[in-house]
């Protein structure tokens, strides 16, 4: 015979019913290990999503089996009485396995991968022993670097959608620039951000197009290449060299396709400028000083103060080229110049025009300097002293 339950079990029944509580989705931890540096902080290797840790050595970090979706965080998990806060990582290999998110709390000395989506670390590069070698067999989404790249090389095999390097409240140190360092992107570049300098014969190129590289202090020493357009290239301080133009180290920009947009807000010196396509905008703050320029059209050029010791080769026209002062200029431009103003001198310098020069305006003197080509209109006052026009 079976009991019946009693009247106390009827009643807690009802009182606790079977509850099924939805769960936040949470990512699989695939590894975890942890371990103290050098200078004795304690840190974390954390591994989310498919893949495994081969081997959790600092000073090469093996995962396999990764794919987009999984994610790498190396913290310190807490500080030692002579630690920085810092974790050296000398490299990072899933030979060619994708990754999702890479973070390190501290240097980053190379890494082989396939796509990333996001590779963040405070620094690469500055510490010793770094592989200083970065291969994507991909797209790598984003890459942001508050403390600077030093000596590093990054080979690319698809897009490069963002890079940051330095941190907007920094300053000073030129350490947090990118120096020494080159990016070969076999894709399209979408934004560059440096919010010190690109220096040291630093070379940012991309096979297809670059959108925008923004520079906040200077660009020293350093090309930038695109196989294709560049939308613009911005610099809060100087483009300058230290070498003679065309010597190894010498500043280099070159574009395949159509630069929009050259904006300096102080100096341009000592450097190549070859593009294929057209120039649209050529702006500075200040002087412009021993340029080599070529393009097809030159639309503007808008010099804030001297032009001096440059020689622009420009293979159809040029709408308006204007400056404060020039000399040592060699002008040679193969249809039209729309407009060539001087607020005051020109001195030692040739504008050769084959089709039509439109407009000259010189308010000051024209010292040994020659104009050739049909000319629309003179402006005056302008007054040949030891020279020629015509």
């Amino acid at each position: 015979m079976k009991s019946r339950p009693s009247q106390m079990q009827n009643q807690n029944s009802k009182k606790n019913p079977l509850v099924l509580e939805v769960m936040e989705s949470r990512r699989l931890l695939s590894a975890l290990a942890t371990g103290v540096d050098a200078d004795g902080d304690g840190y974390q290797i954390k591994l989310t999503g498919e893949g495994s840790l081969v081997s959790a050595d600092l000073g090469n970090l093996i995962l396999v089996d990764t794919n987009s979706a999984s994610n790498l965080t190396i913290t310190v998990t807490a500080v030692g009485e002579h630690g920085d806060g810092r974790v050296d990582v000398g490299s990072i290999s899933t030979s060619t396995a994708n990754l999702g998110k890479l973070a390190v709390q501290g240097n980053l000395g190379g890494l082989e991968a396939g796509s990333v989506r996001r590779i963040t670390a405070q620094s690469i590069g500055m510490a010793e022993g770094d592989s200083l070698v970065f291969v994507m067999d991909g797209d790598v989404r984003s890459i942001t670097v508050p403390g600077g790249i030093l000596g590093a090389s990054f080979t690319i095999a698809g897009d490069l959608g963002q890079l940051t390097v330095g941190n907007k409240k920094d300053t000073g140190s030129a350490s947090t620039s990118i120096s020494s360092s080159t990016f070969a992107i076999d894709g399209n570049l979408g934004r560059v951000r440096v919010n010190q300098s690109l220096t040291d014969q630093s070379v940012i190129e991309a096979g297809g197009d670059i959108g925008q590289i923004l520079i906040k202090k200077s660009m020293i020493n350093s090309t930038v290449r695109a196989g294709g357009d560049i939308q613009l290239l911005q610099v809060d301080g100087s483009i300058y060299s230290m070498a003679q133009v065309g010597e190894d180290g010498s500043m280099t920009l070159e574009a395949g396709g159509d630069v929009k947009k050259i904006q300096v807000k102080k100096n341009i010196g000592d450097a190549i400028v070859n593009i294929s396509g057209d120039l649209g905008l050529l702006k500075t703050g200040e002087d412009l000083l021993n340029i080599k320029l070529w393009t097809s059209n030159l639309h503007n050029g808008l010099i804030g103060d001297d032009l001096n010791g440059s020689v622009f080769d420009i293979g159809q026209r040029v709408g308006k080229l204007q400056a404060r002062e020039v000399s040592g200029l060699t002008l040679r431009v193969s249809e039209t110049l729309g407009s060539f103003l001087v607020k005051e001198d020109v001195t030692g310098s040739m504008l050769s025009v084959f089709s039509r020069l439109d407009k000259v305006k010189i308010g000051g003197d024209l010292h040994r300097s020659l104009i050739l080509g049909p000319i629309g209109c003179i402006t005056p006052p302008m007054t040949p002293i030891r020279g020629k026009s015509g």
